[in-house]
């Protein structure tokens, strides 16, 4: 290798070289051919490089010089004072007192310098060292400004900083989570846990169909029976499966890694409905090993009827996903992702399927699945769309004299008794001249047919006069139904609340919490009759006192639903017209709107309203049926066209059908076999860009969950979403989010988060995905995006629905479930004047953080000694002067 040419020179040749060349310039000051002006001039230039040679020139390098060896032996220079400039020495060193030794390093560094001029180091005007006291013709002055000096104070002081590098143990949970519908059969889970030294707690929330036995890793765990822990309509079932005291020997039955969890079911109704299996740990791990950028769904395992309804959701920028599929199905087989078939098979065998991204990729749009919560629904085709309702309705019938009249007319119509076909425009039944108990008729039955379409649905029946003119119990009779129907004429006066009070009768003794219920009441004019025996308030629960208003005195103009502003002159009502423009009949209008509070209130029943005929244009009749929907919690329709009231009916009806059906269960009858099964080793494995950054040395992962809704609005399901929120600690970074939703047969399909920092943002809506749910998936857990997360005070709203325009509220029991990291290292904090000062400050302020996560002692915290450094305090600054001048 050819070798370069070049000098080297050390450390001690180049201060030489400084010197003599300082010295030179001064030699060449005493000619005094040198013009003044000029010789000032090279005077400043050597005060400058004495000044510069001061300040690059660090101690190591005069080390060896007799007065700073002797100090060094002397341990007044310490190695820590190794690489300070030999200012900053002479200055510390002058702050602290050591005046002496500040002048004789001064003196000693400087001293070739001396032997040919004058010179004086001073700070903030008082001299360090001077050479001469003879008075200065020329003077030319370097300075040089510097912090961390003050009279009596350290010039410098210690940083530290620390690392936990283990600790004892920590209290943490592992989760598996069960779609908003996983059924029909024995259902299947797998659990992964960390290494662990102890379970403190297994614990379980489950909206089940069944009692069921459960099994871990195919050890018996208890029988648990539906809707014994508090599990209803949205709510789910909560069991404590073992912890210390409680069965602790089915604690015993988990291990390290994979554990599988068995719920076998007795009889129908095999499914859970959402949500999860939670254990609890004490652990030394810090944070959960992670590949980053792949995860995987785990479908569950279901031997009966594949029939499953769940969600994933992808952390980041999609760009990869493969399926793979094993199954044994009697029937067709069809997975949707999103609202896209991706696979439907018919083969009868048991199959493995392994959906390449190739394929994939060309069937979704992964841009639009990127950092979202994605419906996946698995089901058998064989059972798509079948409808169990749910619903009891009682139809309300007007049968009062007016009820004979025409549509739009008081003349009276003609009686038709054949419906005929309703969709056909030209039917008779929609003439003008058709008398309204005619076409009453008619949509009652069309009403009837629609809500009995779906089983499970009752339909009641209630026809009011001057009193209740007939009733018929709740039933799936339709035959029954219609016969009824037919027999109804009209006569006598409108008793409006005697008809919603024999329908609370009805839905009183023969339904129940679990049904939903329903009134539709529909009349042609104001109410003629009341059902309280004294007063306008209308607050008598039982009994019936029925009078015709006609000849009462009236008080006008009261509101209709409260009976405010009664003007007490004295009044008489007589016919009809001036009826409806005044304020006739108050007592019976009051009590129509208070039978309709009470059967809302008290029956959780929703009372619907229909105005038939001109009721729309009297402002009387239009008031009362417009407070029974509102205080009914229902809606307020009128028309006065046959087709338009056609419309209203079936618009009720269908809305009922589509509230009330447990649209997500299978009802399996007859000889269907049931040796179907999912394996549990299928699964959605993805690939992604993520938006989390991985995990920094020492952070520790803890999960954590809030309080359930209902901890915060209230034990009620309320529409169209259910509130509640949640607090986060400045001093942890949430890395996962996550809210879990008891939909029963409904489908998750609306979460709504605001933060300190944000507004209100929607963050997940099904309807993005169509306005039919029944073909798309249903989530149990919706996760939410970390960045719309804040310090402080964090809200989130969460509702279900069975149709983007027909929500069904959010669930009491649903909570957040959040995953946070705490930081296990401190950086450096204040400064202090002993480096064992300055660790200890750094173990304090680390246990400040950790301790309320952690189980840690000082062995398990180390303090980075290497980066400990002496650092100049802040006070000062100090001007240091250099002055120099001839002798």
């Amino acid at each position: 290798m050819e070798m370069k040419k070049g000098f080297v020179f050390t450390m001690d040749v180049l201060i030489g070289l400084g010197l003599i060349m300082i010295i030179f310039i001064f030699a060449f000051l005493e000619f005094g051919s040198v013009l003044s002006e000029k010789r000032y001039q090279k005077l400043n230039f050597v005060a400058e490089d004495t000044m510069d040679l001061l300040v690059f020139l660090e101690v190591k390098d005069v080390k060896d010089k007799p007065i700073i060896s002797q100090l060094i032996d002397e341990g007044v220079i310490t190695e820590e004072d190794m690489e300070k400039s030999v200012l900053d020495l002479i200055a510390g060193f002058w702050y602290k007192n050591n005046k002496t030794i500040a002048g004789n390093i001064t003196k000693e560094v400087l001293g070739e310098i001396i032997d040919v001029v004058n010179i004086q180091l001073s700070v903030d005007g008082e001299s360090i060292y001077s050479s001469s006291d003879i008075p200065a013709r020329e003077v030319a002055v370097a300075s040089r400004i510097e912090s961390g000096y003050e009279p009596g104070k350290p010039t410098y002081g210690y940083i530290a900083r620390a690392f936990l590098t283990r600790i004892r143990g920590k209290r943490d949970s592992s989760y598996v989570y069960f779609g908003g519908y996983v059924g029909e059969g024995n259902i299947t889970r797998n659990i992964t846990l960390p290494p662990f030294e102890k379970i403190l707690e297994a614990y379980m929330e489950l909206d089940v169909g069944n009692n069921f036995t459960l099994y871990i890793n195919g050890n018996y765990s208890g029988f648990y029976m539906n809707g014994s822990a508090g599990g209803g309509q949205m709510r789910a079932d909560k069991w404590v499966v073992c912890n210390a005291t409680y069965y602790p020997y089915y604690c015993s039955n988990f291990t390290v890694g994979n554990n599988t969890l068995s719920f076998n079911f007795v009889g129908n109704g095999s499914f859970i409905g959402g949500g999860y299996f939670r254990v609890t740990y004490n652990t030394t791990q810090l944070a959960p090993e992670e590949e980053v950028g792949k995860d995987k769904y785990w479908f569950p395992g279901i031997g009966g009827i594949i029939n499953l309804y769940d969600s994933f959701y992808v952390p980041g920028d999609l760009y990869g996903m493969n399926v793979h599929l094993h199954y044994r199905n009697n029937f067709t087989t069809y997975l949707v992702i999103g609202n896209k078939t991706v696979h439907e098979d018919n083969s009868t065998n048991e199959r493995i399927v392994d959906l390449a991204n190739g394929t994939l990729s060309t069937l979704l749009n992964y841009n639009e699945l990127s950092k979202k919560t994605i419906p996946i629904r698995l089901g058998t085709k064989a059972f798509f769309g079948e409808k169990v309702g749910n619903a009891d309705v009682i139809l309300i019938t007007d049968l009062s004299g007016s009820m004979n009249w025409q549509l739009n007319s008081s003349n009276k119509g003609n009686d038709i008794t054949v419906c005929g076909d309703l969709n056909d425009p030209n039917n008779p039944i929609f003439a003008p001249t058709t008398s309204r108990i005619s076409l009453a008729r008619c949509l009652d039955k069309d009403f009837t047919e629609i809500i009995l379409n779906a089983s499970g649905n009752r339909v009641g029946l209630v026809a009011y006069r001057d009193s209740t003119y007939s009733y018929h119990n709740l039933s799936t009779n339709k035959a029954e139904l219609f016969n009824q129907i037919n027999s109804y004429t009209a006569n006598g006066g409108t008793c409006i609340c005697c008809g919603i009070n024999k329908a609370y009768e009805i839905l009183n003794a023969q339904s129940n919490e679990t049904r939903d219920k329903f009134l539709i009441l529909m009349s042609d004019g104001i109410p003629s009759h009341k059902c309280s025996s004294t007063g306008c308030e209308g607050n008598s629960a039982t009994g019936f006192f029925e009078r015709d208003c006609y000849g009462w005195g009236c008080c006008c103009p009261a509101d209709p639903v409260t009976g405010q502003g009664c003007d007490t002159s004295f009044g008489w009502c007589s016919s009809p017209s001036i009826g409806c423009r005044l304020c006739r009949c108050m007592c019976e209008m009051q009590n129509a709107n208070y039978s309709s509070c009470r059967v809302h209130n008290n029956l959780n029943a929703i009372v619907h309203s229909v105005g038939f005929g001109p009721v729309a244009t009297c402002p009387m009749g239009n008031w009362t049926l417009r407070a029974i929907a509102n205080c009914g919690g229902g809606s307020y329709n009128a028309s006065t066209d046959a087709e338009g009231l056609k419309e209203i009916y079936r618009k009720f009806a269908e809305n009922i059908v589509n509230i009330s059906y447990h649209a997500q269960m299978v009802d399996v009858t007859g000889n269907v076999p049931l040796n179907n099964t999912l394996y549990p080793d299928s699964c959605i494995e993805f690939q992604y860009s993520p938006i989390l950054i991985p995990y920094e040395y020492g952070e520790i992962s803890l999960t954590r969950e809030t309080a359930r809704l209902k901890e915060m609005s209230g034990d009620t399901v309320d529409v169209p979403y259910k509130e509640g929120w949640f607090n986060v600690s400045d001093q942890v970074k949430i890395v996962d989010a996550k809210i879990t939703s008891y939909s029963s047969e409904y489908w998750t399909d609306r979460v709504y988060v605001k933060s300190s920092a944000t507004d209100w943002n929607n963050v997940y809506w099904l309807g993005s995905y169509g306005n039919n749910y029944q073909k798309l998936g249903d989530p149990y857990v919706i996760q939410i995006p970390i960045d719309l997360i804040a310090s402080g005070n964090n809200s989130i709203r969460i509702g279900t629905g069975i149709t983007p325009n027909n929500a069904t509220g959010g669930s009491p029991d649903d909570r957040v479930v959040y995953t946070i990291r705490v930081s296990g290292s401190v950086g450096f904090g204040e400064v202090f004047n002993t480096s064992e000062n300055a660790t200890g400050d750094a173990n304090r302020r680390l246990r400040n953080l950790a301790q309320d996560y952690v189980d840690f002692t000082s062995e398990d915290i180390r303090v980075e000694n290497k980066t400990i450094k002496g650092i100049q305090w802040l006070w000062g600054p100090s001007l240091l002067s250099l002055s120099i001048w001839s002798r």
